[in-house]
């Protein structure tokens, strides 16, 4: 009996939280609308002008994103190309090194190696 009084009680605090939050809503939305139904022609002129305005100031940033982003997108093209070429030069030349010091069996500068075993005299 008891578990039941807990959960009526839960319910009722849900329930009337719900109700604020529904009252509180329909005075926010009547109260938007009585901001908004003033008919004077200065009004709706303000409103209209200031409109045109955001709609234009938006559009102008629109295309300064566009451009951000666009420049944006060839610095990272152009740093990746020069980091790729960078890196290329980097290990042709590494690779030039390479064969420049690759040591042939005739080279007269390396060192003889010994096939064979040296000869021992035994006594």
């Amino acid at each position: 009996m008891q578990n039941l009084m807990e959960i009526s009680k839960t319910t009722k605090r849900k329930l009337t939280r719900v109700g604020l939050l529904v009252v509180a809503n329909v005075f926010a939305t009547v109260d938007h609308i009585m901001a908004q139904a003033d008919p004077s022609v200065e009004n709706i002129q303000k409103t209209t002008s200031a409109a045109k305005e955001v709609a234009q100031h938006e559009e102008l940033m629109g295309y300064v994103y566009m451009v951000i982003g666009f420049g944006l997108v060839i610095a990272i093209a152009w740093f990746t190309n020069t980091r790729v070429q960078k890196r290329r030069t980097e290990e042709a030349a590494q690779k030039a090194a390479a064969r420049h010091h690759h040591h042939h069996p005739h080279d007269p500068h390396r060192a003889p190696i010994q096939r064979r075993r040296p000869v021992t005299k035994v006594n």
